[in-house]
């Protein structure tokens, strides 16, 4: 009996010494905690952008293409060639249809839309969109007159005569690139196709912030490098406001109860 007392003594005293306070184990199980939130979103990251990239794959497979095209053709020809073809294509319709769809890429339109979405109440979209249009609004303003501010457009580069010019619209000379209409027509145009649930739907939607792009050059504004960079600038940065504030941020369930 009293060998069975000191080894019972011996065990607990043992597990007294093996076993941390409560105290140390709830800070032990908080901390664990807090480790598991700050890895474990970091290890679904993959996960996340491999089920993004499966459902707009078809919207980034067309944007990749019309990109690897335009490279090529940037580097085939000189900065002003698609200016004077598209130029001495016009026709009285391509002059109304650009002058009106290179509109997507001010700001009434696009405050109008914005106001549309209120009324229907897609409050979450309409709060992205702002957003997405700010950012690239800034970061290609920025660009345009702190880094490239010597860069002129075609008026300034290659002189008016002999050029057709569309009547109404106003040919400015300065701050060529990147192209600000661009930016926001492929910021607001992939937006909206991230949105949708339908493939045809995001490519045409492309295949239209494409047209923006076009509209630009054919109305002597820009040359094709600038809103070939101004596209690629808005995809990306549009790519990356919709990925964070779909998944790390709580706005979308916010404004999804209201």
């Amino acid at each position: 009996n009293i060998l069975s007392r000191q080894a019972s003594r011996s065990t607990q005293a043992f597990l007294m010494i093996r076993r941390p306070p409560r105290s140390t184990r709830k800070e032990s199980s908080a901390a664990s905690d807090v480790y598991k939130r700050q890895i474990l979103p970091l290890k679904n990251i993959k996960g996340m952008l491999l089920q993004f990239l499966k459902d707009n794959k078809f919207l980034y497979i067309f944007l990749a293409f019309y990109f690897l095209i335009g490279g090529i053709l940037l580097t085939q020809f000189d900065k002003g060639d698609f200016v004077i073809l598209f130029n001495k294509s016009h026709t009285l319709f391509l002059d109304y249809f650009f002058k009106y769809l290179t509109k997507f890429g001010e700001e009434v339109v696009l405050i109008a839309f914005f106001l549309f979405l209120i009324f229907r109440k897609k409050y979450y979209l309409s709060v992205l969109l702002i957003i997405n249009i700010l950012l690239n609004g800034i970061i290609i303003q920025l660009l345009k007159r702190l880094v490239f501010n010597e860069y002129m457009r075609p008026l300034a580069v290659l002189g008016k005569e002999g050029f057709h010019f569309v009547e109404g619209v106003r040919v400015n000379t300065h701050y060529s690139f990147p192209s600000g209409h661009t930016s926001t027509g492929f910021a607001f145009f992939v937006l909206l196709a991230l949105f949708s649930k339908n493939s045809f739907t995001k490519v045409f939607l492309a295949f239209v912030a494409i047209i923006v792009g076009i509209s630009r050059i054919y109305l002597f504004q820009h040359f094709f490098v600038d809103t070939y960079v101004g596209g690629m600038i808005a995809v990306f940065l549009t790519t990356i406001t919709y990925l964070c504030l779909e998944n790390y941020t709580s706005l979308k369930k916010r404004l999804l109860k209201n």
